[in-house]
């Protein structure tokens, strides 16, 4: 008698000391269109980092980039491509550096130009949603998306990911800032 009560003591004792130390992974989703090398190679990283922090971690890139139809950067994380997505990205990109270049355009007209530029393959990408089924049955607790791409958080969205993370390696730009609730005068600059 005295045994087996000490035996349910200890396995309550365990049972709680297990509980103290297992904490649920999330299942987080680093969505990533490819835009560029270096932009896959951000998103691997942070991909990569939360795998290894026993995370259920999936890199998931819409092929925006022909010429990164291949390429994923990641070195642990599952990796799920959406290939043939868009050809406008390839078509309207040496558009997109021109305007870079140009240090005289107003922000209105920046604003102008990057709905112009996204708008398409926004389009292009909103018409495949079926082909992203999977990842609403998934049942991503968390998404990380940059803030390049004006789309991105309309897609999570619509993919039932309602927590999110924006992730960026560049200072906020104004228009993000604006979106974000962080408006700054000109006195604050």
């Amino acid at each position: 008698m005295y045994y087996s009560k000490m035996r349910v003591l200890l396995h309550c004792f365990a049972v709680i000391l297990l509980e103290c130390f297992i904490v649920d992974a999330a299942k987080i989703l680093v969505y990533c269109p490819s835009i560029s090398k270096s932009h896959v190679i951000l998103c691997a990283k942070y991909a990569d980092v939360l795998h290894n922090a026993a995370h259920d971690t999936v890199l998931f890139i819409p092929s925006y980039s022909s010429a990164l139809n291949n390429f994923d950067g990641a070195k642990l994380t599952k990796v799920w491509r959406l290939h043939n997505v868009t050809h406008a990205y390839d078509a309207k990109l040496d558009s997109l550096a021109n305007v870079m270049e140009d240090s005289h355009i107003g922000f209105l007209d920046r604003l102008t130009y990057d709905v112009d530029f996204w708008m398409e393959m926004c389009e292009d990408l909103a018409r495949q949603h079926h082909r992203m089924q999977h990842l609403i049955d998934y049942g991503f607790d968390l998404a990380l998306f940059n803030d390049i791409d004006p789309c991105n958080s309309a897609i999570i969205r619509s993919l039932n990911i309602f927590k999110t993370v924006l992730i960026s390696s560049e200072a906020i730009m104004d228009k993000i800032a604006w979106d974000l609730g962080k408006m700054t005068t000109m006195a604050e600059k």
